[in-house]
């Protein structure tokens, strides 16, 4: 299992977005939007947006690890998905939205059907009601969002344990779908500045990351709910730079981030963005986080990296957007990650995952955290994305990004074309490959490719 949820935590679906004005060249949006108001995607009093999709994907695996993969994966799989998002005004301060998906999967190493065959993804059910002028109050789950980055969001707090089962690895589109978080929300939106405060209640128990106990339509609050949490932010707007200041308590303790972007010129926006906390590293969280689901017993030395001090960890992010005039865009981001392995943890992952398979499992299930955690694995890390609207004609455009291991030059690459054949059906492709060597960050990955073939019928 461990090794099929490193792979599954990978995948989703691309989006292709043609920009209208140079402001609309600032990255996705720094947090979510009230839903409230006058929306002009609405028909009258309801809007529903259906989609049915069907994926086949087969993955080319790798032999002879250096540190064995404590599971077997499937080499071929068929997901079949429908997709339903529900947004209803009944007037013009009231709102109520729901975004759901449910997954049939069908693979060569389980039997049909089993527990593993279904799975729904309910990702939003909140109302929203606009209490004053530009005062909103928000209630249920919602998938709130913040960063200006694209490849690794530091202040993108509410992240943690809410992918689902997706295809393409590109980061914008794992942050729209995903399971949203059970919470209280304010939010004023002025002309230049918007302020928002939300508390996440806790709700279940913690769950572990591989859970035999979840049914096909458990909501997973054990995932997105098992903490309290608040999270405050003010944005503000000051001439060309738009800064965003966050703060953020949960079970660490107390976070702070910060987000910042500039328009420079007609075609380029640079941004940065930057969280800080007092914290243990990556090991050490993990262990902790196994101990207390029951995967470790007590008092398990964490590895590979053996320090259990805490001490204040950076995440950071920073790069720039360049958008041709034909729209074609390059995003070339920077990452640093402090509470990540660096090279010395890296040859003890490997020296130490190849002496026994008991000390192989207690390293990977670190990797398979930092992936549920959608946090990166090594210290620093670049990020290159490059964005083709049309390719020959209109109806075809294509995707292909990057990330790439500094130090060891191992690199995980996609490429993904899409072709709107008409308003209600398009095919895209996915090709994913890990390239590097045998002791290297993406070289000791089970999985060496993968391609994937996919129809979207939209209703």
């Amino acid at each position: 299992m461990l090794g099929k949820v490193l792979l599954m935590l990978s995948f989703c679906a691309v989006a292709f977005a043609e920009e209208d004005s140079d402001l609309n060249l600032i990255p996705a949006t720094l947090s979510h939007q009230p839903s409230s108001g006058k929306d002009e995607t609405l028909s009258g009093a309801w809007n529903f947006k259906w989609s049915a999709d069907e994926t086949f994907t087969h993955w080319g695996l790798r032999n002879n690890l250096t540190v064995p993969s404590p599971s077997t994966l499937p080499e071929n799989q068929s997901l079949s998905a429908m997709d339903l998002v529900i947004h209803f005004h009944p007037n013009e301060r009231f709102s109520l939205h729901w975004s759901e998906r449910i997954n049939l999967a069908l693979e060569n190493d389980f039997s049909f059907p089993s527990q593993k065959t279904v799975k729904d993804n309910w990702r939003e059910g909140y109302g929203s009601y606009e209490l004053a002028s530009h005062f909103f109050l928000e209630a249920g789950r919602i998938n709130v969002r913040n960063g200006v980055a694209l490849g690794y969001n530091p202040t993108d707090f509410l992240k943690e344990r809410s992918q689902v089962n997706q295809i393409s690895i590109d980061p914008s589109a794992l942050r729209q779908n995903r399971l949203g978080t059970v919470m209280a929300r304010a939010e004023w939106v002025g002309e230049s500045s918007t302020f928002s405060a939300s508390f996440v209640p806790r709700l279940q128990t913690e769950s572990p990351l591989i859970d035999s106990t979840v049914t096909a339509f458990d909501p997973r609050f054990g995932q997105t709910n098992a903490h309290s949490k608040a999270l405050v932010t003010l944005e503000t707007k000051w001439g060309d730079v738009s800064p965003q200041a966050l703060y953020f308590y949960d079970e660490w303790g107390n976070h702070f981030g910060l987000n910042l972007s500039h328009v420079v010129g007609k075609s380029i926006v640079a941004y940065a963005e930057w969280a800080g906390s007092i914290s243990p590293n990556l090991s050490e969280r993990a262990t902790e986080f196994a101990e207390a689901t029951g995967t470790f017993p007590q008092n398990t030395a964490p590895l590979p990296q053996q320090s259990t001090n805490r001490a204040f960890q950076n995440d950071a992010a920073f790069g720039f957007s360049w958008t041709s005039e034909s729209k074609f865009t390059v995003n070339l981001e920077y990452i640093y990650h402090q509470a990540g392995f660096n090279q010395n943890d890296f040859a003890n992952w490997n020296k130490w995952g190849a002496l026994s398979p008991i000390l192989g499992s207690q390293l990977w299930y670190v990797r398979q955290y930092a992936s549920d955690q959608q946090e990166p694995l090594a210290q620093q890390e670049l990020f290159l994305r490059v964005d083709v609207p049309e390719v020959g004609f209109q109806k075809l455009g294509a995707n292909a990004l990057a990330f790439i291991h500094p130090q060891d030059g191992s690199a995980l690459l996609q490429v993904s074309p899409e072709y709107n054949f008409s308003d209600h059906l398009t095919f895209a492709a996915y090709w994913i490959s890990f390239l590097g060597s045998s002791t290297s960050q993406y070289g000791t990955i089970p999985i060496q490719n993968s391609i994937s073939a996919k129809a979207i019928y939209y209703f």
